[in-house]
């Protein structure tokens, strides 16, 4: 359209003679070295940002994780003691060392099910 690109039509094909002019005509402004330098200053500083937020919301997942971890591990055992009372044949099982085996199997397997969902 104003000449600098491939492929320029041998006729103007309707378009505005002027509007041509006017645009060959126009100077673009080059972008200098201070913009540049702010744009990646800029970048920097949104990097730097994000990466405190990641950092600050993992501070705050582990240290909710050691204040809830007491009370989690004392759930867990009341449940397996339950479980264990309620079905003796089953508690024996888990505490046999193929039994063992067999529990991590399956842990295992549910693990690697659940990581591709």
């Amino acid at each position: 359209m104003n000449g600098n690109g491939p492929g320029r039509p041998d006729d103007d094909e309707g378009l505005d003679p002027e509007l041509i002019q006017l645009f060959d005509a126009a100077k673009a402004p080059a972008a200098g070295a201070p913009f540049v330098a702010s744009v990646l200053l800029s970048m920097q500083r949104t990097r730097r940002l994000r990466l405190i937020r990641q950092i600050a919301g993992l501070a705050i997942i582990l240290i909710c994780s050691a204040f809830l971890a007491p009370y989690v591990a004392q759930q867990t055992l009341l449940a397996a003691d339950w479980f264990t009372n309620q079905l003796p044949a089953t508690g024996t099982a888990l505490l046999s060392p193929i039994g063992c085996v067999c529990a991590a199997l399956l842990a295992w397997r549910i693990a690697r099910w659940a990581r591709n969902y």
